[in-house]
């Protein structure tokens, strides 16, 4: 009898669709004290605190916002991927302590589902966003 292993990118891939398209996602927020996790609609995350990291307006046309709260200033890292994981682009920012907003333009990129990544200045965060 043969045996197939699975790629677990795409299951991966598989499972972040099954969750796009019912309207929910799951979210792993890394902070340097500990792990928490985060359920969200496609709307916005939905944290009893406050959200580490948000895609506004969400689901959108194309131009999103991704905002988030830095306890401490430093470099961070925002990676945007396909929902099969391919990347498409990073961006390079400087946060400061509070809150932060960066904007970004996904309209070359379609109408899709995206995982947006934030990592640096004490965040390691992955947020859904749907492009109409």
């Amino acid at each position: 009898m043969k045996t197939r292993n699975l790629n677990p990118k795409l299951l991966f891939a598989a499972f972040a669709i099954i969750l796009l398209s019912s309207g929910i996602l799951y979210s792993q927020t890394l902070n340097t004290v500990n792990l928490t996790y985060v359920a969200a609609t496609t709307e916005e995350m939905i944290m009893t605190s406050r959200p580490v990291v948000s895609v506004v307006p969400n689901p959108s046309s194309g131009p999103i916002t991704v905002r988030f709260v830095a306890d401490m200033s430093g470099k961070v890292g925002i990676s945007v991927m396909t929902s099969n994981g391919i990347p498409l682009f990073v961006v390079d920012a400087v946060a400061v302590v509070g809150n932060n907003a960066i904007a970004l333009d996904l309209t070359p990129y379609g109408p899709g589902n995206y995982q947006v990544f934030v990592s640096g200045a004490g965040i390691s965060a992955r947020v859904g966003a749907v492009i109409k």
